[in-house]
């Protein structure tokens, strides 16, 4: 008899379950092991971690199954991020970096040819992906405070405007910049022309 109270789904409590086992059993003793300020683990630690979670179908848990992720909606998303936030990286770099690392979700509103070159091989190759919102004159505000304008000529953008506070800028293999095409109040955002835009080999 329910005593009125709200369950998870039995799929889901298998799935916390497995990520609960997942982090206690692997993740955790890789993290012990690394300094006690580190930010990442060692190449040698952090692949067996990812090779198993890919086995366990939670590699990159937000992106959609036609195109490699777990394609977990938002409240499994959240049994997910809840299980890895019990570690010392926790919330702030999930499991370690053995979930891998979703492209954002508007490269899978792209054409066919942006998600084949840029969103699936950033899920197969588990590549860093930046986004690029803030700026000087508006923060994050991708309504109102962008300034940054792409204009199209021929068959590409020419981008104009200044973004700062881009995480991850420096190591990605790609990004998303979000730039106004139209007048204030309409934006689009496109994947990034800039070197660490283009995908490395």
């Amino acid at each position: 008899m329910s005593n009125g109270a709200w369950a998870l789904p039995e799929e889901l409590k298998m799935l916390r379950d497995t990520a609960r086992r997942f982090m206690q059993n692997d993740v955790k003793p890789a993290e012990d092991r690394a300094p006690h300020d580190a930010c990442e683990l060692p190449v040698a630690d952090l692949a067996p971690l990812q090779k198993k979670a890919r086995d366990l179908g939670l590699w990159c848990y937000r992106t959609p199954t036609e195109y490699g992720g777990a394609g977990l909606d938002l409240l499994g998303q959240a049994v997910i991020a809840e299980e890895a936030s019990k570690c010392r990286m926790g919330a702030y770099i999930p499991a370690c970096g053995a979930f891998g690392a979703d492209p954002p979700n508007a490269i899978w509103l792209g054409n066919r040819d942006q998600i084949e070159r840029f969103g699936i091989p950033a899920v197969e190759r588990g590549q860093k992906v930046f986004v690029a919102i803030s700026e000087p004159s508006g923060g994050a505000d991708p309504a109102r405070g962008i300034r940054t304008r792409a204009e199209r000529r021929g068959d590409r953008y020419v981008l104009n405007g200044s973004k700062m506070w881009i995480s991850g800028a420096g190591s990605a293999d790609w990004g998303l910049l979000f730039a106004r095409t139209g007048a204030q109040g309409s934006a689009a955002a496109s994947p990034a022309s800039s070197s660490t835009a283009t995908p490395r080999a």
